[in-house]
């Protein structure tokens, strides 16, 4: 094989390596179609991002906790994670009523699939009217399993992240979203 041959192979090979090894969304296209919010949170494109555009989820205050349920290209086959890969995001929560959940058993971020459940349990309130960037490490010593962490990441079906923090009236901006790898 020529040297020439050799090294558009390894390109090709490295490029390929590069456009796979991460999913990040930061909202600057615009799209939030497959965003979702589960509860009675409102999803809508805000251009007060981290910067530019985000994702803000506006509380109804009548229902459960709301989380955003990330879009199915952030799911499936994470057994190639290693355990310094992570999920990270900006939050931006605002207290409109200055009521604060209490942190302990509300989980921040949530993996489920076939092979159980997986939960990032918040520890404190996040901070209010400041951007925070959050990264849970994909290690099971991070994350309080139901099931089997090792089944789990073979097929991830949902990720959910929390968007609430009040009881009561209260928006939540979401930026940044990152999986280190691409699943």
């Amino acid at each position: 094989m020529s040297k020439h041959l050799y090294k558009s192979i390894m390109l090709i090979a490295v490029q390929a390596t590069i456009a796979n090894a991460q999913v990040i969304t930061d909202f600057e296209d615009g799209n939030i179609d497959q965003w979702l919010v589960e509860a009675d949170g409102v999803p809508s494109l805000s251009a007060t991002g981290n910067p530019g555009n985000c994702l803000r989820v506006d509380d109804q205050v009548v229902s459960q906790i709301n989380e955003v349920v990330l879009p199915w290209n952030y799911t499936g086959d994470w057994s190639n994670a290693i355990p310094t890969d992570s999920i990270s995001f900006d939050l931006f929560p605002h207290n409109a009523v200055n009521d604060p959940l209490d942190a302990n058993g509300y989980p921040l971020i949530t993996l489920s699939g076939p092979g159980g459940t997986a939960v990032a349990l918040v520890d404190t309130i996040p901070l209010f009217d400041v951007w925070q960037h959050i990264a849970v490490a994909l290690d099971s010593a991070s994350w309080t399993v139901t099931g089997s962490w090792t089944a789990l990441l073979e097929e991830v079906y949902v990720v959910k992240i929390r968007t609430e923090f009040i009881q009561g009236d209260e928006w939540t901006l979401l930026d940044n979203v990152r999986l280190t790898f691409s699943p």
